[in-house]
């Protein structure tokens, strides 16, 4: 049956091209594989994804996600190889202007030489249809070129994601041949996608140091090696934040309170209280390679929160956490302990360390699949509050979608227990998260999300007795344009809405507003 190859995504073969191998008579292989790295190289982030910082949750979950990183580190950061130009592609016009030569599978079987012409082709067109049909076709020729075949199955296992298996092959092709320069750099590029960092290191300096390779392969080589100490170095965010919260302590709007029959008005302090604040936070972290995909972390941070007419509610914390991770091109795992510091009105108040652990894979090129889980031993420094003390567990199961390298929508679940000797502060909340982010070309952002969630306290509460009950709904949505950004610091404007229905209204059902000014930098 007569097939054309410029059909159904395969390639038309120009009669020049033709006639130049007719005259050279050499097996593709030997002059190839330098061009077809160039074409390749960008395809190999398909799947991966920067982990540089620690997946943590919330620090309690009664507040939404503000940062989609939370649940996917590595969204909005996917490796991309360094930008490179494109050998010059001259006669083009030429070729286009030739008449496609039709072939059937048994002509591209029986002539070799014709098979590494359209695999060339197809490598430099990205046509990676092309590839998975001819390849094996060219594979049944007995006078097939067994490197040739080990370099395009490896380019076809990278562009599918599969990072780990394309790097065997081209170890093996290293293996049978030491000579092969520009399948090393290949190999480096993929070792650096699947975040094998010390490896791919001492391949690029290789590359680097070898004056055989061509110049534009060693300032690649270079400018890999400069992302790879970018990502071991200890990354630093600042955020600052002005604030105006119109119900600082929390409290609820009902001005009466019935109890057996007798109603009592609150005193004006227990009443909705708002003040401008300030909100400042400083996070730093870090992460070592020790050996293939096996990573070493810690992050730091500290955060405060000022209040300029309700000091008594002025807040300080410092967390640490350290953590193993195990990472790849598509998938990361971790687990480590966490230690958090918080003052209350600069006085110290509760002690916590527990343990959190987080797995997330990319389930396709615009899926990854995640799960987070936290655990924390709660110590409070007042004597008096002993009875509060205890322990709460959260698992925080989501999925994120990438729409594009500028828009991600995600959604997920939420559960959490908190239990303490007081009973009736013991509770178990359900709920559901979900949120966007995106991003315009003329620099407009904006994104979003979305808790709602439902919490049943224990026990029977001693004044009302009945059981607690609430509904919680927690929302907040930012705005932002790269225009309005300022010494490095991306500026966005927010607002922040909460609000809990309790079946105890009187004491804890209440409305939370808040507006956000927000400077925040990375570097």
């Amino acid at each position: 049956m007569q097939a054309e190859f410029g059909m159904h995504g395969l390639v038309p073969i120009p009669m020049h091209f033709l006639r130049f191998f007719r005259q050279t008579g050499r097996s593709a292989v030997h002059w190839c594989i330098p061009l077809l790295l160039v074409f390749v190289l960008p395809w190999g982030g398909l799947f991966s994804g920067s982990a540089l910082a620690q997946p943590s949750l919330p620090a309690t979950l009664g507040e939404p996600i503000d940062n989609l990183r939370t649940l996917s580190p590595d969204w909005s950061e996917q490796y991309r190889a360094p930008e490179h130009a494109a050998p010059d592609a001259a006669g083009s016009a030429e070729a286009g202007a030739d008449k496609p030569v039709e072939l059937s599978d048994e002509d591209v079987k029986a002539n070799p030489q014709i098979a590494e012409i359209i695999i060339n082709t197809a490598l430099q067109q990205r046509d990676w249809p092309t590839l998975a049909r001819v390849l094996p076709l060219y594979r049944q020729s007995f006078r097939h070129d067994a490197q040739m075949v080990s370099y395009v199955e490896g380019a076809l296992l990278r562009q599918q994601g599969r990072q780990a298996e394309a790097i065997e092959q081209y170890r093996g092709m290293l293996a049978r041949d030491a000579g092969l320069d520009y399948v090393r750099f290949d190999l480096a590029a993929m070792l650096f996608e699947n975040r094998e960092h010390r490896e791919a290191r001492e391949l690029f300096a290789d590359t680097v140091g070898n004056p055989l390779v061509d110049r534009n392969f060693q300032e690649m080589a270079r400018q890999y090696l400069a992302q790879i100490v970018q990502r071991e170095r200890v990354n630093k965010r600042l955020r600052l934040r002005l604030l105006h919260n119109y119900n600082v302590n929390q409290a609820s709007d009902d001005r009466y309170l019935e109890l057996g029959g007798w109603i009592f008005e609150k005193n004006a302090e227990f009443m909705p209280r708002s003040s401008a604040g300030l909100n400042y936070g400083l996070t730093l972290d870090q992460e070592w390679n020790l050996q293939g995909n096996h990573f070493l972390s810690w992050e730091l941070s500290a955060d405060g929160l000022h209040y300029s007419s309700a000091q008594e509610f002025n807040e300080n914390a410092v967390s640490l956490n350290l953590a193993y991770r195990w990472q790849d091109a598509r998938s990361w795992l971790y687990a480590g302990p966490v230690l958090e510091l918080r003052w209350l009105d600069g006085k110290r108040y509760v002690n916590s360390h527990g343990v959190a652990a987080g797995h997330g894979r990319w389930l396709s090129p615009g899926w990854q699949a995640t799960l987070h889980v936290r655990w924390m031993d709660k110590d409070y420094v007042d004597e008096a509050l002993d009875d509060y003390d205890g322990h709460a567990l959260s698992v925080v199961p989501g999925l994120l979608r990438v729409i594009s390298p500028n828009t991600a929508v995600f959604g997920g679940l939420v559960w959490q227990r908190e239990r303490v000797s007081v009973r009736t502060e013991s509770f178990e909340q359900r709920g559901l998260n979900g949120g966007f982010s995106t991003q315009w070309d003329k620099g407009l952002n904006l994104s979003g999300n979305v808790q709602l969630a439902f919490r049943r306290h224990e026990g029977v509460h001693p004044l009302f007795a009945h059981q607690r009950r609430d509904r919680r709904l927690n929302a907040m949505l930012n705005i932002g344009h790269a225009g309005l950004n300022m010494a490095g610091f991306e500026t966005k404007l927010g607002f922040q809405f909460e609000k809990v229905d309790s079946n105890i209204a009187e004491l804890y059902s209440r409305t939370v507003r808040q507006w956000m000014l927000t400077a925040e930098r990375r570097f």
